[in-house]
Parts: C-alpha cells; structure tokens; sequence
C-alpha cells in the first residue's frame, strides 16, 4: 500500500517519488544481505521493529506534530520523522517484506497495527510500543474522553481506501493548520476521488475554496452539505456564510 501511496504523494506534492521508492528497495536489499528472515512470525515481528525504528531510525516526530513534512510521505522517508499515519504506511511495506499478517484498524485519533499472530498484537507505529487491548482502549479515551469504551467497531480492520483516507485526511489537517490552502485544496480532490459523495468532503473544499476567494465554488460546496446534512449545526452556520460570501460578491460586482 505504501507504493500507491507514493503514488498519489508525487501527485500531491510535485515532488517525484522514484528515489524514495529506490531508498526502500535499498534499506530492504541491504537487510536481506546481512540476516535471514526468522522461522517464527514472533520473531520475524521482533526483526520488523528492529529495522524500522532501531536500525533505521524512524521515529514519531513528538516535537513538532503537525508539520505537514511528518506526512508527506517523501519527506518522512528522508527525514525518519512521522505521524501515526505516516509511519504504519512505513511498516506495513516491511511488515510484506517480512511476511507478516497484518491489519489496520478502526481506532480514532490514531493508526494501530494488528498482526495476526498466534495471538493478536496491537502495535503503535508512532512509539514503537506493542500494546495491550487496555492499552488501545486508553488511547480512545485519550482522543474521545474517559467514558469512551472500546467496541468492535473501533477493532474493524479497515479497507484500503479506509487507510488512504486517513493518510489523506492527515495530510490535508496539517497542511490547512499551516495556511497551505493550495496543496490542502489538492488533497480534498483527491479524498474526494475515493467518495464523491462525502458531504464532510465537500464543506471542507468548500472551506479551501472561501480561502482562495472563490466565493462561487466555495458557496456551491457549503450547499450541497446543507441539502444532505440539514440537521446538522454546522448547517445553520454555513447558511450565515454563503449570505455573507453572496453579499461581498455583489458588492464587488
């Protein structure tokens, strides 16, 4: 998945993708040389781990979180810097290498990993931790708040198209906290592109739209997630807006 990814990162960011792609190729072909792949899944888990965040270097970047550079996904391979999001794509392209079973699941706030072991192991890509079903109930209550409790549904394994939203929805949160409205607009495109339909989508790029003073198109977005979520209470403000965005347009004209 990590090679689509990159994919859709070089059309994001205009930046090619091939020498990351060789930068992979490489830190793999260099491990094969010097180790043999361990008998057992458990250990085969264990060398995983090692690579990536020992040998490698990779880490989560604690210190600057919502730079967009921790979710490019050339700029992490470059820099070993990275989210959640960005570092369980890193792992699941060597959790294949190393023959692992593995599945993203469904847990707000944060991507965890679970191979499919003889047991099932929960694994943080951000810290490095293998983490308990306790542990994973925790970080729920970290993002949702301490009544929150853990469900099947927060332990669903997600589909492909899940896991590139939550890349791309990661990516366009940091670039938009960094008043990137261009390169965060190109992302809702693309997110758009996975579920035309998506009236969340479509008030976001409604949103990007408003930014970049294209009032028409902005006011064209904030109406369709009027028409398919009237109740909600974002919808009364976003009638205000188009009044106000209609308004400057007349004027202007």
């Amino acid at each position: 998945m990590l090679i689509e990814a990159l994919a859709l990162n070089e059309e994001l960011s205009g930046r090619e993708s091939q020498s990351s792609r060789h930068q992979l190729f490489s830190w793999w072909n260099e491990w094969t040389e010097n180790h043999t792949l361990a008998v057992s899944e458990q250990a085969r888990l264990e060398q995983l781990v090692e690579l990536v965040y020992r040998d490698l270097g990779f880490s989560g970047n604690w210190k600057n979180f919502f730079n967009s550079q921790n979710v490019f996904l050339d700029t992490v391979i470059e820099r070993r810097l990275g989210t959640s999001a960005s570092l369980a794509l890193l792992v699941s392209y060597f959790a294949d290498k190393f023959e692992l079973n593995y599945e993203f699941i469904n847990l707000p706030g944060c991507f965890v990993l679970r191979f499919i072991l003889e047991r099932d192991v929960y694994f943080d890509p951000f810290s490095a931790e293998l983490l308990s079903l306790h542990e994973v109930e925790l970080k729920l209550r970290g993002y949702k708040g301490d009544l929150a409790r853990l469900t099947g549904e927060h332990l669903r394994a997600l589909d492909n198209n899940e896991v590139m939203i939550r890349w791309l929805s990661a990516l366009k949160s940091a670039l938009i906290r960094e008043d990137k409205f261009e390169p965060a607009l190109r992302v809702s495109e693309a997110l758009l592109r996975f579920n035309p339909d998506d009236p969340h989508e479509m008030r976001d790029r409604g949103f990007l739209f408003q930014q970049l003073d294209c009032a028409n198109v902005a006011i064209h977005d904030y109406e369709f997630f009027i028409e398919k979520c009237p109740k909600d209470p974002v919808a009364d403000l976003l009638k205000i807006q188009i009044r106000s965005l209609e308004q400057d347009s007349a004027t202007i004209h």
